[in-house]
C-alpha cells in the first residue's frame, strides 16, 4: 500500500484542539501548514496513530437544490465505512500528486473527483471549512477539507464496483442522517445551513397582488405610550392582509383580553397560510436596503439564526450574544404567543462587526422581491433575493467572521430570548435527527453591520421625579469617578451639573442606576427612561424632576465591551428612533 500525506496532530493543535465538526475561518492557514509541513508515511502505520492526521480533500457535488450522494460498496477502500451514505467525493493524497510543487491539496482534489465521478461541467468550487471529527477511530486520524462543487448537467459514478450514486434533495438530508458517515453528517449541516450560525431560510412573503404598504407594520414594542399610533395603523391597513393581524402591540397590554387576541393572531396566521396569500422563497437570504426617515440607507440581510448558538445568560460564550441584560419576567408572555404560532415574524436585528463594511453590500444584485413605502413615516424598503451559489458564498463569509463573538444583539433581544426558551422546551421531546431539522431551532432575523454609516446609537436618559430628584446631583458626584470621557449631565430647574468620568458606558450606566435606586429607596419617587436630550430636559422642568443625560455608545466599543464584561445593563442605549426600527414583513413557518 502506498505512502500517504499526513501532518503531525500537534502542529494542527492551534486550530483544531477543542474544536469539532466544521471549523471555519482558518482553512487557508491550515492549508498553508499542510503545504509546509506534510510528510508521506505508510498508510497502514497511520490508520491507528492519532499523532498524525491523514489529510483528505472532501467534495460535495451539488446541482441547484440537490447533492450527489454515494454509498460505499464492499469493494470500497475503507472497510469501516462500507454501506454508509456519503455526500463527499475524496480520498488520500499520494506522492503521485506531485509533492514538489505548491498546490498539492487542489491537485489531489481534482484527481479524486475525476477518479470517482464523471462530471459534465463544473460551475464553481467553494471551500466550506475544515472537518475535525474525533468521535471514532476513523475520525481521530483524519482531517478533511470540505468543498462544494456546483455542477451543470449529469454526474455518474466511475468506480461502479465500489460506489453507487443518486441525487438527494438538500432540504431533505435530515431524514438520511442515521445512514450517513460522520463527515457526511457534517457536510449535510454545512449544505443545509444547519452548521452555520446565520443561514438561508425558507422565507414567506405575500404574493404580487398584496398591498405591501398595508402589509408591513413597525415592531410591536414601539410607540408603547401612543395607542393612537396603532389606531392609525389599523385605519390604514383596513381590511387588507396585514402583519398587524399577527402581532399584539405592547401599547395594548393590560387594556385588552390578551387570550382572545392570541386566538385572533393564530387564526390570521392559519388564514394567510391556507388561503395561498403567502408564497415561499426557498433557501434564500433577503438583501435589504432600508431608507430611513432621515434619508440614510441602512443595509441588512434576512436569514435564520441558529438558537443553539445563542444564550442570553450572563457569562455565556456562544457566537451570538445578548448586548443588554435580559429581563426574564418579560419572556413568558412572548413565549406563550410563539408556542402556539404557526409563523414567526422578525423584528429582531443583530449586529456583525465588519469594519470594511463590504460583506452585506456584496449581496446586492439579486431578483427584486419588494420595493415600497412603509406606513406612518417609516421610510422606504427594498428587498432582493440572494440564493444558490451567491447565498452559499455569502454564508461562507459569515461563517468566517473573526472573533469569539460573531453576532451581537441589536433590537429584539427579548423576542430572541423567547424563541430560545421555546426551543429549549421543545428539544427534549425530539429525537437526535429531528433536532437537526425542526424549524423551531431557528429564528428569523436581520443582520446589520455595526459600522454601517446609517446605524446610529442614541442614549437613553433617566428622568427622576419625586423626593429623590433634588438629591441626584450630589449622589452622582459621590458615585462617579472623575475623568475625561463619557460625561454625565444632571439638569434640574435650579442648576446644571456636569460630571466627567473615565468609565466605559456599561460601567457608567450601572453606577448611575445604582445611585438612583438608592435615592428612590431613601427618598421615594420614580425613574423613567426617555429618548432625546431636549425631551428629557423639558420633562424635568415640567415635573420638577432631574434629567440625567447619559452619553451615546461609541460603535467601536460594543463588541469589545461585551467580550470583556458581558451584556450592558438594561436601557444602556437605543438604536435609532421608533420609526427607524424594523418593520414586520417576512415570515417563516415554525411548525
Amino acid at each position: 500500500m502506498s505512502d500517504i500525506l499526513v501532518v503531525k496532530t500537534a502542529a494542527l493543535a492551534p486550530w483544531i484542539e477543542g474544536r469539532y465538526g466544521l471549523i471555519t475561518g482558518c482553512g487557508e492557514e491550515i492549508a498553508a501548514l499542510v503545504e509546509r509541513e506534510h510528510e508521506f508515511l505508510p498508510r497502514p502505520d497511520m490508520e491507528l496513530d492519532p499523532g498524525y492526521r491523514q489529510i483528505i480533500p472532501y467534495v460535495a457535488v451539488t446541482r441547484g437544490d440537490e447533492v450527489f450522494a454515494t454509498r460505499r460498496l464492499s469493494a470500497g477502500g475503507e472497510a469501516r465505512l462500507h454501506g454508509k451514505l456519503s455526500l463527499g467525493v475524496g480520498g488520500h493524497i499520494e506522492r503521485g500528486d506531485d509533492e514538489t510543487r505548491e498546490g498539492i491539496l487542489m491537485r489531489a482534489l481534482e484527481r479524486e473527483v475525476a477518479e470517482e465521478v464523471g462530471v459534465e461541467r463544473v460551475v464553481s468550487l467553494t471551500p466550506l471549512g475544515v472537518i475535525n471529527e474525533e468521535g471514532d477511530e476513523v475520525g481521530r486520524v483524519h482531517l478533511g477539507f470540505l468543498f462544494r462543487m456546483e455542477v451543470a448537467g449529469e454526474v455518474s459514478v466511475r468506480e461502479t464496483d465500489k460506489l453507487e450514486g443518486k441525487w438527494l434533495k438538500i432540504s431533505a438530508l435530515g431524514r438520511y442522517a442515521p445512514d450517513m458517515e460522520g463527515w457526511s453528517r457534517i457536510a449535510a449541516e454545512a449544505l443545509t445551513g444547519r452548521g452555520s450560525v446565520f443561514a438561508p431560510a425558507d422565507i414567506l412573503l405575500p404574493g404580487p397582488d398584496a398591498d405591501m404598504g398595508k402589509w408591513a407594520c413597525v415592531a410591536c414594542d414601539q410607540f408603547t405610550s401612543e395607542p393612537e399610533y396603532w389606531a392609525e395603523a389599523e385605519r390604514i391597513a383596513g381590511g387588507a392582509p396585514s402583519t398587524l393581524r399577527m402581532i399584539l402591540p405592547e401599547a395594548y397590554l393590560g387594556r385588552v383580553d390578551e387570550k382572545a387576541e392570541q386566538a385572533k393572531i393564530y387564526e390570521a396566521m392559519e388564514s394567510y397560510v391556507n388561503s395561498g396569500l403567502l408564497r415561499e422563497i426557498p433557501e434564500s437570504y433577503i438583501y435589504i436596503e432600508r431608507t430611513l426617515p432621515t434619508g440614510a440607507v441602512r443595509r441588512g440581510l434576512v436569514g435564520r439564526l441558529d438558537l443553539e448558538s445563542y444564550d442570553w445568560a450572563e457569562g455565556s460564550r456562544t457566537p451570538v450574544r445578548a448586548t443588554e441584560g435580559t429581563v426574564e419576567s418579560r419572556l413568558p408572555a412572548r413565549a406563550a404567543i410563539r408556542e402556539g404560532a404557526a409563523l414567526e415574524l422578525p423584528h429582531i436585528m443583530v449586529f456583525i462587526n465588519d469594519p470594511s463594511d463590504t460583506l452585506i453590500a456584496s449581496a446586492k444584485g439579486g431578483e427584486e422581491l419588494y420595493d415600497f413605502e412603509l406606513m406612518l413615516g417609516g421610510g422606504h424598503i427594498r428587498g432582493e433575493r440572494v440564493s444558490g451559489m451567491a447565498a452559499q458564498e455569502l454564508r461562507a463569509k459569515l461563517d468566517s467572521l473573526p472573533g469569539e463573538i460573531r453576532f451581537a444583539m441589536g433590537d429584539g433581544n427579548h423576542s430572541l430570548a423567547a424563541a430560545k426558551l421555546c426551543w429549549e422546551r421543545i428539544k427534549p421531546t425530539l429525537g437526535e435527527a429531528e433536532r437537526l431539522t425542526h424549524p423551531a431551532r431557528w429564528a428569523l432575523a436581520e443582520i446589520v453591520n455595526i459600522h454601517d454609516p446609517a446605524v446610529e446609537f442614541k442614549p437613553i436618559h433617566r428622568l427622576v421625579t419625586g423626593g429623590a430628584a433634588r438629591h441626584v446631583p450630589e449622589a452622582l458626584a459621590g458615585a462617579l469617578p472623575g475623568g475625561f470621557i463619557n460625561g454625565v449631565r444632571a439638569l434640574t430647574k435650579r442648576a446644571v451639573r456636569h460630571f466627567g468620568t473615565g468609565l466605559a458606558l456599561g460601567e457608567l450606566v450601572q453606577l448611575t442606576d445604582e445611585a438612583i435606586a438608592a435615592l428612590l429607596e431613601k427618598y421615594g419617587g420614580e425613574v423613567d427612561y426617555v429618548h432625546g436630550d431636549a425631551e428629557c430636559a423639558a420633562l424635568a422642568r415640567e415635573k420638577d424632576g432631574c434629567a440625567v443625560l447619559l452619553p451615546a455608545l461609541e460603535k467601536a466599543e460594543l463588541f469589545r465591551y461585551i467580550d470583556r464584561h458581558g451584556p450592558y445593563p438594561k436601557k444602556s442605549f437605543s438604536i435609532g428612533e421608533a420609526r427607524e426600527k424594523r418593520y414586520y414583513l417576512e415570515c417563516r413557518r415554525i411548525k
